[in-house]
């Protein structure tokens, strides 16, 4: 498998839950990845990793068909290498052992958080990445040390390996023995030293050659004589460099057997050869300059395919900045120049080079001072280091994604070293525990657990290190709070791939627990409730199946509780429908709770009147209590007061009717008898005063006198003939009387009136007329007496449901509890009137001194 390089990871879901897996796939598009399926069996999930691997599987366990989820992991394993997260459940303890005798990364127990899901499916992908780096990095070495090793045994050079210290050799090749005398076994164990193998044949040549070790590390090119196991002397050119091996100091050498002269040139033209072809088939890039100006002399293939630029656009040009400028940054050039200045060589400086294409890339310079036809050079070799550097900054952004993950895990993580020290602990453990992070790192994690969980968690901890499989990964446990208290956690726990290392997720269920145990004795206590609950209580599914009923309700219905829990609502309400049922169940689920009237029926086929208030839970595929209460005396009181309401109404209508006919009545006569009468006193006074007798002075006077008391008196008799009914009303009509009436209000009052009409005649019964008119003038009272206002507004228009009176005032306002006081005989009297005829009476207040409005609505075909 490779993982993907689409910087998106893909994830595929086999999972036959579809509910659960569209969540699933829902929460993984939202944190970014892209998701396959979901496929609901082993098998179609197989064949879409056939077709296109993923980078990761998120399989249930338990699958219908003829192969499970644990079956299915192993063959998208060994075919493609896709890392596997099982989704399982507490119920699959069996499958759980099982699956742990697959490699997996990672197990997600449902139901699960979010936070879980990120956690795993992250980890999962870092340490498939890990894994896959860590197999191509031992390929690698593997490849290095398996081509060493050829070079080694095939090389015509003599090579061996000696510890530096004493000079005991190691491992030595066939050339070795051939050019000493010796073999391999008289050699490996043995030195070059006298007394020993005694190859040295003159201690001026071992101690500069020991010293170059020392000092530089390395030994180059020393013209030596050295002796075969016969005795013979014979020269050879032998370089050396300083190794580690398994912490110990040791150093490669390489003998090249050389005859006098002819072993001189031979190896000049070996080393111009080996040099020509190190120069040509070098995977770095080389290249030969003038160190005075930096103009290239001669430049590899490999330094063209580096650069993009061809030999010919190079040779004759200079690297310096002003000709080719493949030098970034003109510090690099300083760093160069001072080590060649102080050393003559300069060993894996990293510096930036930009290509012929404008990139800019990593590159470790290695350089060294030569000189060739007596002018000084610079001989460089450049090693292409942008992928690794690359490959370096994933690495770090790995590992800095593992430690943020690690470090923001909701879950109180921790990992555990082979020796049971805590190395690494995050802040949800800290906050967890109540210790410190100095107070856990370093320590052994025995101390932070009881000693009656110790024994067990050691021994899980024992097998897990022997079989992987063989320990539960997931279970509970008690620890140590820094409070001194013990809390009750669920702990995940499993070895880190390539290591001994234990990483551990810990989740404190204390209060879970606590609020289990809880809930258990709330819901004893609940079902206490309702067994000794006067009211009657049920429980119904979805479709109206009867679940749970308590005595009350048997006693009502009159049906046993076996009798109820075979049956469904619709068999025992007495209205509705079975659509109508569900229909009901339906509008409870939507709006959570409510309070309605229903009519059962009893198991003798009487009907009773029940308030139910139901309410729904979402829980166990959805269900809906009800508390119900029998109404039938409450529904009977109710019509027999309705009933009383409706006489009291009407009598009170007859009432109001008598009262304004009597008003009429006394009114007219008042203005007509009475009236008539002081309108004929009131012309015989005038005609004394137009016959004065002329001895008569004082009679004069009074006459004068008795005819303004007429007057008054006829002003008066006209003021309480139309405070008693006003004629206008039966002359001019209701636009007309209350249009007056606005007048008279301003009149009296000094508040300013104003009345319009969208009609300026109405056809209405006299009783309606009245009506609006009494309550138009009771509320112009109340603005006098109470309100304070400056100015009333009044209109009467007329609409599709008959007429509207409204009445604005800009006073002080009425407040709520004044709105509703039934002390407020005025307010009563108006909306009972209103009442009587069918309409509405509304008082709306605004805002403090933001006056009251008062609204009647009346039917006029009512």
């Amino acid at each position: 498998m490779s993982l993907s390089q689409n910087p998106t990871p893909r994830i595929l879901i086999i999972e036959d839950d579809l509910g659960m897996a569209h969540e699933l796939k829902a929460n993984l598009e939202g944190l970014g990845y892209q998701v396959s399926g979901p496929e609901t069996t082993a098998e179609k999930g197989i064949a879409l990793c056939e077709k296109d691997p993923p980078d990761l599987v998120l399989t249930a366990i338990a699958l219908p068909g003829r192969m499970d989820g644990i079956e299915a992991a192993k063959i998208i394993r060994s075919r493609w290498g896709v890392p596997i997260v099982f989704l399982a459940a507490y119920a699959d303890t069996d499958r759980l052992k099982r699956a742990q005798l697959l490699y997996t990364f990672g197990y997600l127990i449902k139901p699960f958080r979010d936070q879980d899901l990120k956690v795993s499916v992250e980890m999962a992908l870092y340490l498939a990445k890990v894994n896959a780096e860590r197999k191509k990095t031992e390929e690698a070495l593997r490849y290095s040390e398996e081509k060493f090793s050829k070079i080694f045994k095939t090389s015509p050079d003599a090579i061996a390996i000696a510890r530096t210290s004493d000079g005991v050799y190691l491992d030595v090749n066939e050339s070795f023995c051939k050019i000493t005398g010796y073999s391999k076994e008289e050699i490996i164990g043995h030195s070059a030293l006298p007394g020993d193998l005694n190859l040295w044949v003159r201690r001026e040549d071992r101690d500069p050659f020991a010293a170059a070790l020392k000092e530089t590390g390395e030994a180059l090119g020393m013209e030596i004589p050295f002796r075969h196991q016969n005795g013979t002397i014979r020269n050879v050119l032998l370089s050396a460099r300083v190794l580690d091996i398994e912490g110990d100091t040791c150093h490669i050498a390489v003998f090249t057997d050389i005859p006098e002269r002819k072993q001189a040139e031979e190896a000049l033209r070996a080393s111009e050869e080996k040099f020509s072809k190190i120069f040509k088939t070098s995977p770095d890039a080389i290249s030969i300059t003038r160190f005075a100006d930096g103009v290239y002399l001669d430049i590899n293939d490999s330094f063209t395919k580096v650069t993009g630029f061809s030999k010919e656009e190079i040779i004759g040009r200079s690297s310096l900045p002003g000709s080719l400028d493949l030098w970034v940054n003109r510090e690099d050039i300083q760093r160069l120049v001072a080590s060649l200045e102080a050393n003559a060589e300069a060993i894996g400086l990293e510096a930036l080079f930009r290509i012929k294409n404008g990139t800019i890339i990593s590159g470790l310079v290695s350089a060294r001072v030569l000189v060739i036809n007596g002018e000084i050079c610079l001989l460089a070799i450049i090693r292409d280091v942008t992928a690794q550097r690359r490959q370096e900054q994933e690495l770090r952004e790995s590992e800095e994604k593992f430690r943020t993950i690690f470090e923001n895990n909701a879950a109180s993580t921790a990992i555990i070293e082979p020796d049971s020290t805590v190395s690494m602990i995050n802040d949800a453990y800290c906050q967890m525990s109540g210790y410190a992070k100095e107070e856990v790192v370093g320590q052994s994690w025995t101390q932070l657990v009881p000693p009656a969980d110790l024994e067990r968690m050691e021994e899980y901890g024992r097998r897990r290190r022997i079989n992987p499989q063989d320990a539960p990964a997931r279970y509970e446990f008690s620890f140590y709070h820094k409070n001194g208290g013990i809390r009750q956690g669920l702990i995940s726990a499993s070895l880190i791939p390539s290591s001994r290392q234990l990483i551990t997720s810990v989740i404190d269920i204390t209060e879970r627990l606590q609020a289990e145990e809880a809930l258990r004795e709330s819901e004893e206590r609940h079902r206490n409730i309702i067994q000794t609950a006067m009211d009657g209580f049920w429980m119904v599914d979805r479709q109206g199946r009867l679940l749970e009923v308590n005595e009350a309700y048997c006693r009502m219905s009159g049906y046993s509780n076996q009798e109820l829990l075979d049956m469904n609502i619709k068999d025992l309400d007495a209205n509705e429908t079975n659509d109508e049922v569900i229909a009901h169940i339906q509008q409870v689920e939507l709006k959570g709770a409510v309070r309605f009237e229903a009519r059962h029926r009893r198991k003798d086929g009487s009907i009773f009147d029940v308030e139910i208030t139901a309410k729904y839970r979402a829980t166990d595929g959805g269900r809906c209590e009800g508390f119900l209460r029998d109404i039938t005396e409450r529904k009977q009181t109710e019509i027999a007061l309705k009933k009383s309401k409706d006489k009291l109404r009407s009598l009170s209508a007859h009432l109001q009717s008598i009262r304004e006919e009597e008003r009429a009545n006394i009114s007219r006569e008042i203005h007509d008898d009475l009236g008539q009468l002081l309108t004929g006193l009131k012309m015989d006074l005038s005609w004394l005063l137009r016959h004065p007798h002329p001895d008569s002075t004082e009679l004069q006077e009074k006459a004068q006198a008795m005819s303004q008391l007429v007057d008054q008196t006829v002003q008066t008799v006209r003021r309480i003939s139309t405070e008693l009914r006003p004629r206008i009303l039966d002359d001019f009509g209701l636009v007309a009387a209350l249009e007056w009436q606005a007048e008279e209000f301003s009149k009296k009052t000094g508040i300013l009136g104003h009345f319009q009409s969208t009609r300026r005649k109405l056809d209405l019964k006299p009783d309606r007329s009245i009506a609006v008119f009494r309550i138009f003038q009771e509320a112009l009272t109340n603005v006098a007496r109470h309100s304070g206002a400056s100015r009333v507004e009044a209109s009467l228009r007329k609409d599709a449901q008959g007429l509207v009176l409204t009445i604005r005032d800009n006073g002080q306002g009425i407040s709520e509890e004044g709105i509703g006081q039934s002390k407020s005989l005025g307010l009563v009297g108006m909306r009972e009137r209103a009442l009587i005829l069918g309409g509405t009476f509304e008082i709306k207040s605004g805002k403090k001194e933001k006056g009251t409005t008062v609204i009647l609505r009346l039917p006029i075909t009512k």
